[in-house]
């Protein structure tokens, strides 16, 4: 979403699903920073026990330099 592109597409339900269950999404393109390919994939991992909490999202310091207090 943040390249305005959903991270996981096909043509069909079936393969869809088997994308987002195995992970498998493209790159971000290079003009996005590391910061948000790292933030990005740790949202987008597979199981959710392996995601951040919004709370440990803003806490990283990758996010905190870009947000105004």
């Amino acid at each position: 979403m943040a390249t305005l592109k959903p991270p996981f597409t096909d043509t069909s339900m079936q393969g869809l699903s088997k994308k987002v269950m195995k992970g498998v999404y493209p790159k971000i393109p290079k003009k996005y920073s590391s910061d948000l390919e790292s933030i990005l994939a740790s949202l987008l991992k597979v199981n959710p026990a392996h995601r951040p909490s919004c709370e440990q999202i803003m806490h990283l310091p990758s996010f905190n330099e870009h947000v105004p207090e």
